[in-house]
């Protein structure tokens, strides 16, 4: 546990520094140490930072599952499932002006994160 607080410490030095620190960095490490609090916190940021799916799924998705009990960790998964949640795509689309049908080649596969 120790360990996983310095790392957390190490990562807020780190973004204090002003470099780019991921959300899901952090939720990955909320996450293995079981905390529900931190699990909510970070998977909101990470939701409102627009991370990819991917992102999501490769650091921490197969172990969020175990988080579903909790009301608002479920809301903020079963919006990415239903995707509701604001995609990578859609922003890179907003903020480059890049054409959507330049986008088939790249589809957004919603998160499933099911227990």
């Amino acid at each position: 546990m120790s360990e996983a607080r310095q790392l957390l410490a190490e990562l807020d030095e780190r973004a204090s520094r002003g470099e780019f620190i991921p959300a899901f960095s952090r939720l990955g490490v909320y996450v293995g140490l079981g905390d529900v609090d931190g699990v909510r916190r970070e998977l909101t940021k990470a939701v409102a930072a627009v991370t990819p799916p991917f992102s999501l799924w490769v650091t921490s998705g197969p172990f969020l599952a175990e988080f579903r009990t909790d009301a608002e960790v479920a809301r903020l998964l079963d919006a990415w499932d239903r995707g509701d949640a604001p995609s990578a795509t859609a922003h890179v689309v907003q903020e480059a002006g890049i054409l959507p049908d330049m986008l088939a080649a790249f589809p957004v596969v919603p998160m499933r994160v099911t227990p």
